[in-house]
């Protein structure tokens, strides 16, 4: 065997790439909550979040929700969030907090948004997980709510 060969079988090996770190991942969810003044809402999105340094990441994500009267709003945030688990392919478990100090929402017209909440995404696969979260929203003065979360995250 060339040394060439030999040196790309070690670097491709199964265990070579389970080590390596990842640096971004990609998500989709469904969500349901209820506000402040207990209607239901319901929804989906999707985002994106890149690693900056060690655990700390900068997201972009968009979704659109409903409550059970048939009012609904788009919301999109830039998050920036911390994952205190282990960046290496091999790992499982992966908790992190997020939260969105920029954020829009628009139902009849744009405004402000927030959220914080935290999470964790269980990688049953190397790179495919299911991520679970909370988040408590606020819309402008108007409105808050406080949903769960649950989708599949890709790496």
């Amino acid at each position: 065997m060339k040394p060439w060969a030999a040196l790309t079988v070690l670097f491709l090996s199964p265990s070579q790439i389970a080590a390596q770190d990842y640096r971004a991942s990609v998500y989709g969810y469904f969500t349901v909550g209820a506000c402040q003044h207990s209607y239901t809402v319901i929804g989906g999105g999707g985002g994106a979040e890149g690693f900056l340094w060690k655990g700390l990441t900068l997201g972009a994500e968009g979704g659109f929700l409903q409550f059970v009267n048939g009012t609904g709003y788009g919301e999109a945030y830039v998050p920036v969030g911390y994952h205190f688990g282990k960046r290496q392919l091999s790992a499982k478990w992966d908790p992190f907090v997020s939260i969105a100090p920029l954020g829009l929402y628009g139902a009849n017209g744009i405004g402000p948004a927030f959220h914080a909440g935290g999470g964790v995404t269980y990688w049953f696969r190397p790179k495919l997980g299911i991520r679970t979260e909370f988040r408590v929203h606020a819309l402008g003065l108007v409105e808050t709510t406080g949903q769960g979360r649950i989708g599949i995250t890709f790496r």
